[in-house]
């Protein structure tokens, strides 16, 4: 019986990075424009000296926004996307968990500033690096002009493979 339940599931969790696309990406920049957003106010709350109360949405839209941006690394190394974009993605999954941990260990509003700060500036990036993916997807690869700002080099973080989740 448990079987039963099991592989189902594995064979989904499979087909996540295939799901992924340059719509996704496009979907997921303008997620992290809005998380942007909401991210401005509660940072400006913090730097009033006061600890923001985070919503249980906020808090999960940053554990799905991690996921995602998880999902678009592996499709991009899939699709022999364009160089260094998986690992850039995979890097902004981690990041955005270890600052979620910031926030949700944070004892006082400067702890909570430090990590509201770097919040908006991921979403902030989010937002540029969901354009170049999805164009690039879309042109065999290649980045569009003006994108030198991208890396030219970027370890890969296998570790982070295993952390996918599905929403």
């Amino acid at each position: 019986m448990l079987k039963r339940l099991i592989v189902p599931i594995a064979l989904a969790a499979l087909a996540l990075p295939a799901a992924a696309s340059p719509e996704l990406a496009e979907s997921w920049g303008a997620r992290a424009a809005a998380l942007y957003t909401e991210s401005v106010g509660y940072l400006d709350t913090a730097r009033t000296g006061e600890a923001p109360a985070l919503p249980d949405h906020y808090l999960i839209d940053l554990e799905r926004f991690s996921a995602t941006a998880t999902r678009l690394g592996t499709w991009n190394d899939q699709v022999s996307g364009a160089k260094d974009l998986g690992c850039i993605f995979r890097g902004m999954a981690e990041e955005a968990e270890v600052q979620l941990t910031a926030l949700e260990a944070a004892k006082s509003a400067d702890a909570s500033e430090t990590a509201l700060k770097r919040l908006v500036t991921l979403f902030d990036d989010a937002q540029e690096i969901s354009v170049a993916a999805a164009w690039a997807a879309r042109h065999d690869g290649q980045m569009p002009d003006g994108s030198d700002g991208i890396p030219a080099a970027c370890p890969a973080n296998p570790a982070m493979a295993g952390r996918i989740t599905s929403y």
